[in-house]
């Protein structure tokens, strides 16, 4: 139709208050404490013998923020079963000019081999109530 103009589609964000986008969802292990990123191996499946802790990231793409932005995670561990394992919340924030963060929490033990039994598990992670990632692992 001649003289009407379309609106622009809303930019849809996984994070809206900090217009961010996931591009990323991974899981690894450690010992206490995270591992360095060029460190990390990432995966799916875990040794139960070798096992301390598992660890989630997620990665973020932002636009340059011109003050720090604090934000709420919430992650929620389930047990194969899906009886929910622990809920966790995490204080993150993005620092100003920052395009991209990544932001991430554990769950286990400093000794091997005394916190995670045998099994799959869930983790959903939310933000402002939305659930912007989820991702399964297995302890063997």
């Amino acid at each position: 139709m001649r003289g009407s103009r379309r609106e622009p589609a809303a930019a849809s964000y996984d994070i809206p208050a900090i217009k961010a986008r996931v591009t990323s969802f991974r899981l690894y292990e450690s010992g206490e404490g995270r591992s360095p990123l060029n460190k990390r191996k990432y995966g799916h499946i875990f040794a139960k013998s070798q096992t301390r802790y598992v660890n989630w990231e997620v990665n973020l793409e932002h636009p340059p923020l011109q003050r720090r932005n604090d934000f709420t995670l919430n992650a929620i561990w389930y047990r194969a079963d899906g009886t929910t394992l622990i809920q966790q919340s995490l204080q993150s924030y993005v620092e100003s000019g920052r395009h991209s963060s990544y932001h991430g929490h554990g769950l286990g033990a400093k000794k091997l081999d005394s916190y995670w039994q045998t099994g799959s598990y869930r983790i959903d992670l939310y933000a402002d109530g939305k659930k912007i990632a989820s991702d399964s692992f297995e302890v063997r």
